[in-house]
């Protein structure tokens, strides 16, 4: 702290009260002596003296002995005695006498004489009376609250007084909350850091406040912070017992009363005014405890347990785990069964009020882990472009999920990295710029990712003798005396002190006592005998029900199953309350949702179980997942979908093993499997499709078209559709065998025999022929019309209303996309077919389908080139502002930007009416477009958007015409960024051609320079535009080229006519 300068209160030596003030203090203090507490603090007794000087009028007399001093002349003095005493002394006539108590020993109390508070109030009477004369006579009301001291009250006015001038327009609660920091800034000036973040946690409230701070302060203690702070004159009194009230210091105290202050000011409100004062860790700590981050991602671990000679390592952790600006990463190894999940559940526990734990395994890949991630985050994994990998080989909805991790408080705790090769790990992983904190268990050091991501690695050793000692005891109530006198020490080193190991000898010592045990292990030679002896001891001495419910777990995904899938797989009544059993005897681990083996127990059952029951399980295991699958499907909870997805991709993996081996019985269950990878809507869509098709493909080798005729050509219909929605590879190749799949499917699927069936591979064929990007367009289109033309004839209105409307739709496209024929024909039919579909796809039974319609119909309309062109028009937009009905940007945001585009194009178009009004409507569709087609997430769309958008710009009749010009080229400029002639030529050339337009109507800037940026744009444009692949297209930027040209000759000769 620093002395207060007595000049700070220099203007109250010109108030005319100042006289009547100092006569009346003078008479409640003078002749006294104020025996004063030594944790006050030196720095605030000197500025109580400064205090007094000023108001009194009196010298400063410095003395040991105050019974030897003798005023001068008659008048009296401040006296000052500068080392504590024992016994108060005499009091002097017309002075004051101040001293210091020595403090006795147990004493924790602060009592300020009730002079203090005297001197305290004559010094705000003085600011309140100076204070009324600007009209802020009310401050000095606020100070009595706030300030117990006259220095305190001093550095509250002063810090009102510094924000008024910065802010002549602050609130009440505004300069309350400025007055109030300055008094804790000078008081915590100099506190150990520590100390402060204790402090401020416990007068700001909540709970768990040794959970908001960092580390190094919970080490430190609360009471041994409470001691530290009353040495430092910040507590009035230590509290003696745990639930003893805190008696802060009254500026500390008015922390937990702002809501009753003036303004009613919150606690961001101080924080902002205290925060840039404090140390970084104190003010990181009001951040997070003021503006938490938002939370409830719902990805927890385990429940923390108490842990045996772990509290270095757990120190060291939450040390280094600090949020900073960088992504901390740290590696937890050893080996397996040592404990590192419990030191991870107890580290996330501590550290759970400033990052939020994050959960995540990849015993099923990190594609399955990171998405329960994703799902949590609330991120789309579905398009196309969110599929798309780096050079890594990561998914980009990974990296999205990453940065959305990285600008949050989270501590990410990964486990089953062993699972991924250790070159490659560091992919997978957030690394760089962030607020979270990376925390990987693994069986090794990770050597790869302490280069790559400067990750920290630290090691969890096996317990010593005498903390493995205490492990067992805790476990083993009944034996802790005889544990504790060393009887058990045999068996404790026959296991090797290892925490998995000492875990479950725990259980078979409750079950059969020391010497028993020892006795049952005896034939155990080695070391590593014996942790398998162990196991069986414990699990032979499991009941019949509880193997049975063991069993289900080990059957389900290692990284963890939903209870309810156990449930099943058991086939045990009550399953529940036996996992909980199994829970406390730490055979199972519970992680939120979901629960996995204990590692040596799971270990243990790999090694012990036959192939047969093995296998037994594993096709009991597949269909079950996919039951509960759909299940979550029907619910649409993808939180719940995320949770099963690593035990449906380890069922199909092993179907399809089974399948290979000659399990027939494994056939059904494989392709149930594949159907629900099909389905599944989250994460890697390529992934999910590709291991639909093997699994298809696997049954295929058993379900022939001689033995099982109807399998066979379900599986076939099937196939081709993950074919069809495969999203990567060659798209050409990909939906031939999609069409060769259906049409296998029909040599079995017949009209005559199964016309449902056949009706719905010809709905799949149409999909197919009219996606296909090769060969003959016009023959694809016109197969497909005729596939949806059969499915017509069995699904019937009558018989099958919503496949009947979809049939409708289907066709209603390809023949809005018919590039041949009767184009007017073509279209009539496909508005019909629309129309049909929407007799009863209605907005009420299906909305989405009904909007779907809308835009298709809408387009339709918006094409046709013949009849009243204004009214086919507005019938277009009437039908796209019906689909933004349904389809708005919160639920639909994808279609509600095509929508929005397809509005835009046909508000532009529109040949009647108010034109510059139209085009302003247009103009602000393209732009919601873009609100969502961005070009990270969708490049063609924002650049057909951009492009769409310059050519509304560039139609503008009125207004500005140069900023509106100006605005097109940069939008046909951004559309180029994207439309590169290798990979969308036409586009390219179309743009190029609107861009020299643009240029060559541009009425402003150099003239010659904007007619030679238009005249190498329509050349550009003719590179792909010939005259022999598109000779319209080539006739139009030919004449615009042709016409630059003219323009550029008139300048350039009255140039030279002028020279």
């Amino acid at each position: 702290m620093t002395a207060l300068p007595t000049l700070r209160l220099s203007y109250l030596r010109t108030w005319p009260g100042l006289t009547s003030v100092s006569r009346g203090l003078g008479q409640l203090v003078l002749g006294k002596v104020l025996w004063l507490p030594t944790a006050l603090g030196r720095e605030e007794l000197e500025e109580l003296v400064d205090t007094l000087v000023l108001l009194l009028g009196l010298p400063v007399a410095i003395t040991a002995d105050p019974s030897r001093w003798q005023p001068s002349e008659g008048k009296g003095a401040i006296v000052l005695i500068p080392s504590a005493v024992v016994e108060p002394p005499a009091p002097i006539r017309e002075s004051v006498v101040l001293c210091t108590r020595e403090r006795v020993p147990g004493s924790w109390s602060l009592n300020l004489p009730r002079e203090v508070l005297l001197i305290r109030d004559a010094v705000i009477e003085c600011i309140g009376r100076q204070l009324s004369a600007s009209g802020l006579a009310r401050v000095a009301s606020w100070v009595v609250s706030v300030a117990d001291t006259p220095a305190t009250a001093i550095r509250f006015v002063d810090g009102v007084q510094a924000h008024l001038l910065k802010n002549p327009k602050a609130d009440d609660a505004s300069l309350y909350c400025a007055g109030l920091a300055a008094v804790l800034d000078w008081m915590l000036m100099g506190v150990d850091a520590r100390v402060t973040q204790w402090l401020l946690a416990l007068a700001f409230g909540g709970t768990g406040p040794e959970r908001r701070i960092s580390t190094d302060a919970a080490l430190l203690g609360k009471q041994e912070a409470l001691r530290l702070a009353f040495e430092q004159g910040l507590m009035y009194q230590v509290p003696q017992h745990e639930g003893s009230p805190l008696d802060l210091r009254r500026p500390l105290d008015a922390i937990g009363h702002l809501k009753s202050a003036p303004g009613r000011p919150t606690q961001a409100q101080l924080v902002e005014h205290l925060g840039p004062r404090l140390p970084s860790m104190a003010r990181q700590m009001l951040e997070r405890l003021v503006q938490p981050t938002a939370r409830g991602l719902g990805l927890p671990g385990p429940a923390a347990v108490r842990l045996i000679g772990r509290d270095e390592i757990v120190k060291r952790l939450t040390g280094l785990l600090e949020p900073s600006d960088r992504i901390q990463t740290c590696v937890l190894y050893g080996v397996a069964g040592c404990g590192k999940t419990a030191v991870a559940a107890t580290v996330a526990q501590m550290m759970e009020h400033r990052l939020e734990p994050v959960w995540i395994n990849f015993a099923g890949g990190p594609l399955a882990g990171w998405l329960r991630v994703a799902v949590a985050l609330g991120l789309d994994t579905q398009n196309p472009l969110a599929e798309r990998r780096d050079k890594s080989g990561v998914p980009r909805w990974i990296r999205d999920t990453q940065a959305r991790l990285a600008e949050g408080t989270y501590l990410l705790v990964v486990d089953d990295v062993d699972e991924v090769e250790e070159e490659l790990l560091q992919e997978w992983l957030p690394s760089g710029q962030g607020r979270c904190a990376v925390l990987v268990l693994s069986r090794s050091s990770q050597r790869a990712l302490q280069r790559a991501h400067d990750a920290i690695a630290i090691h969890v050793p096996l317990l010593s003798l005498e903390d493995a000692r205490r492990f067992v005891e805790l476990r083993t109530q009944r034996l802790a005396t005889e544990i504790a006198q060393g009887r058990a020490d045999a068996l404790i080193d026959r296991v090797g002190r290892h925490p998995g190991a000492l875990m479950l000898l725990s259980n078979a010592l409750g079950q059969r006592g020391i010497q028993n045990t020892l006795d049952a292990l005896s034939s155990s030679i080695h070391e590593v005998d014996v942790i398998p002896r162990v196991l069986q001891e414990v699990v032979e001495s499991l009941g019949h029900d509880e193997q049975a419910v063991l069993n289900a777990v080990w059957v389900c995904s290692p990284g963890g199953a939903r209870v309810e899938l156990v449930e099943e797989v058991s086939g045990v009544d009550g399953a529940a309350s036996m996992v909980e059993w199994l829970i406390d005897r730490g055979l199972i681990v519970q992680r939120g949702r979901t629960i996995r083996l204990e590692v040596l127990v799971r270990l243990f059952l790999d090694r012990f179980q036959t192939r047969e029951t093995a296998a037994d399980l594993f096709i009991k295991h597949a269909p079950l997942v996919s039951a509960l699958m759909d299940e979550f499907f029907q619910r649409r909870d993808f939180m719940a979908q995320g949770d099963v997805y690593q035990d449906l991709l380890l069922a199909s993996e092993r179907m399809m093993n089974l399948v290979r081996q000659g399990r027939t019985d494994a056939v059904e269950p494989c392709v149930q499997a594949g159907n629900m990878l099909r389905r599944f809507p989250l994460g890697g869509r390529e992934n999910n499709l590709r291991q639909a098709i093997a699994a298809y493909q696997s049954a295929l080798e058993v379900w022939t078209r001689e033995s099982s005729p109807d399998d066979w050509a379900m599986v076939h219909n099937n196939l081709g559709v993950a074919f069809l929605e495969l999203p990567t590879g060659n798209r050409e190749e990909n939906l031939r065998q999609a069409i060769a799949a259906y049409q296998s499917a029909l040599e079995v699927w017949t009209r005559e025999f199964s016309p449902e069936d056949w009706a719905m591979v010809h709905n799949n064929l149409g999909i197919a022929l009219s996606r296909l990007p090769t060969g003959s367009r016009e023959e694809n289109l016109r197969q497909a019309i005729a596939a949806y033309q059969s499915a017509l004839e069995v699904r019937t209105r009558e018989s099958f209303p919503k496949e009947w409307a979809m049939v409708h739709n289907n066709l209603g496209t390809a023949l809005s996309d018919l590039p041949t024929g009767n184009r007017e024909e073509n279209l009539r039919q496909a508005i019909a077919a629309y129309q049909s579909a929407l007799e009863v796809w209605t907005r009420e039974s299906s909305p989405e389908d009904w909007a779907t319609a809308h835009n298709n119909l809408g387009n339709a309309l918006g094409q046709l080139p013949t009849g009243n062109r204004e009214e086919n028009l507005r019938q277009a937009i009437a039908s796209y502002q019906s689909a933004l009905e349904v389809w708005t940007r919160e639920s639909f945001p994808e279609s509600w930007a095509i929508v929005h585009n397809n509005l835009g194009n046909a508000l532009s178009e529109l040949p009647t009416g108010n034109r510059e009004e139209n085009l302003r409507q247009a103009i602000a569709s393209y732009r919601s477009a873009l609100e969502v087609w961005t070009r990270e997430s969708f490049p063609q769309s924002w650049a057909r958007a951009h492009n769409n958008l310059g050519a509304a710009l560039s139609q503008l009749p009125t207004g500005n015409r140069e900023d509106n010009l100006r605005q097109a080229i940069a939008s046909f400029q951004s559309a180029l960024e994207v439309w590169t002639r290798e990979s969308f030529p036409e586009d390219w050339a179309r743009a190029y051609n609107n861009l020299g337009v643009a240029l060559r109507q541009l009425p402003a800037g150099n003239r010659e320079v904007n007619l030679r940026q238009a005249i190498v744009s329509f050349q550009s444009a003719l590179e792909v535009w010939t005259r022999e692949s598109f000779p319209e297209e080539w006739a139009k930027v030919q004449n615009n080229l042709e016409k630059a040209l003219h323009q550029l000759s008139v300048i350039s000769s009255g140039e030279a006519g002028t020279s």
